[in-house]
């Protein structure tokens, strides 16, 4: 029998993983949403709100704080704006 070691263990065993939904191994800390939910092949690096010091002004927005820096590379949220479209450049 599995011994439980704290109460996350014991919440993830009573989740179900949905497929095509996300889910927490999708988090990324200082993005405004669960990455991979914006356009197929959009990332970070291509969005209006990501700013020159890699921070996401979406994440400042709802949170009130900047988080973590980001990744160019991270696969983009649903909140993401092409900043070509925007007519922003970093």
């Amino acid at each position: 029998m599995k011994t439980l070691t704290n109460k996350t263990d014991r919440l993830s065993d009573c989740l179900t993983k949905v497929e095509g939904y996300p889910d927490r191994s999708a988090a990324v800390p200082g993005m405004a949403y669960f990455a991979g939910t914006g356009p197929l092949s959009a990332t970070c690096g291509k969005c209006q709100f990501q700013n020159s010091s890699r921070s996401c002004e979406k994440y400042k927005e709802m949170k009130g704080e900047y988080g973590p820096k980001i990744f160019d590379g991270n696969r983009a949220c649903k909140y993401f704006e092409d900043r070509r479209e925007c007519g922003r450049r970093r």
